[in-house]
């Protein structure tokens, strides 16, 4: 199968915030900040009970909840924001630059104008679909985005199912998937 895919900044977006929201040490660190907020506003709270001033512990305890329910709406405006930032520094010069993809049962060969690249099919870890895109993980960590615009999807999903299958590897099917 073969494709030219020319890559958005959205599309790179997209990669980038799928592969983060999967890496279980991003999200332990961003649950961490909630409950370290919230700890903390609690901790304050007992401070205030023990200092006998029940105005400032209910404040205290108010805007622990508070940011138990907000904080985690709030981060992840903000981690959109700073990996926006971070995708267009990084990958600027990818965007909308020509990829010649070609993916067969043994390897997936990119190309475009700066590198050549093969991957073995056997160093696939998992392969994840969401609405828009299937995402191909390879032991090294790194991850391919096909944009499923960009291929007849019959063909792309039964050509990734048998690479599965011969593989021994994973399909997540994640049609629902969203940053969060």
């Amino acid at each position: 199968m073969h494709a030219i895919i020319t890559f958005t900044k959205e599309d790179f977006l997209t990669n980038y915030l799928f592969v983060v929201s999967k890496s279980k040490a991003i999200t332990r660190m961003r649950r961490r900040g909630v409950f370290v907020l919230s700890g903390w506003l609690l901790l304050m709270a007992i401070v205030f009970y023990f200092l006998e001033d029940l105005t400032w512990m209910w404040y205290c305890i108010a805007a622990s909840c508070a940011a138990f329910i907000l904080f985690p709406q709030l981060q992840k405006l903000v981690y959109k924001k700073q990996y926006k930032k971070f995708v267009l520094e990084k990958f600027g010069k990818l965007q909308d630059v020509p990829f010649d993809i070609t993916l067969t049962a043994d390897k997936f060969i990119y190309k475009n104008i700066f590198s050549d690249v093969s991957l073995n099919t056997s160093q696939i870890e998992n392969i994840s679909e969401t609405a828009d895109y299937f995402f191909v993980k390879f032991h090294s960590q790194d991850t391919i985005t096909l944009p499923k615009r960009s291929f007849d999807y019959n063909e792309l999903n039964s050509l990734l199912t048998d690479i599965a299958q011969a593989n021994n590897v994973s399909i997540n099917r994640e049609l629902e998937w969203k940053w969060k």
